[in-house]
């Protein structure tokens, strides 16, 4: 199977670091799922770097990067916090998407342990 590489960033696609977390973060209604968010990214940045390209974090390559980092951190997290940070990764991705800076999904299908958790069947109720 042949695969497709992007030679350059977008033009004026920003590092990790500078893609405007902040303009993403102000189109989300909900304070704390904003704070949720602003967590996610603070830490992809922290593991990456700021100055990765975005660009960075397509293709197979990145996306097997980011599900591993992605697993690593949150992989033993209760499913409510799992799901919430795997959502905020997905949305600041397709924010990016809508800004022209990614062409593709870094997280295209469910990364392997990286996909959305059920919620454990309580009895209590």
């Amino acid at each position: 199977m042949a695969n497709v590489h992007r030679l350059h960033p977008a033009i004026g696609a920003p590092a990790l670091g500078g893609a405007d977390a902040a303009a993403f973060l102000e189109t989300i209604a909900i304070a704390n799922t904003a704070k949720a968010y602003a967590i996610a990214l603070r830490a992809l940045t922290a593991e990456l770097g700021e100055q990765t390209p975005l660009a960075d974090l397509e293709g197979e390559a990145g996306a097997d990067q980011v599900a591993a980092w992605f697993t690593g951190r949150w992989g033993s997290a209760a499913a409510a916090t799992f799901n919430a940070h795997l959502d905020a990764l997905g949305s600041a991705c397709a924010w990016w998407r809508d800004q022209h800076w990614l062409t593709g999904d870094p997280l295209p299908h469910p990364p392997p342990g990286a996909h959305r958790r059920p919620y454990p069947r309580t009895v209590s109720r």
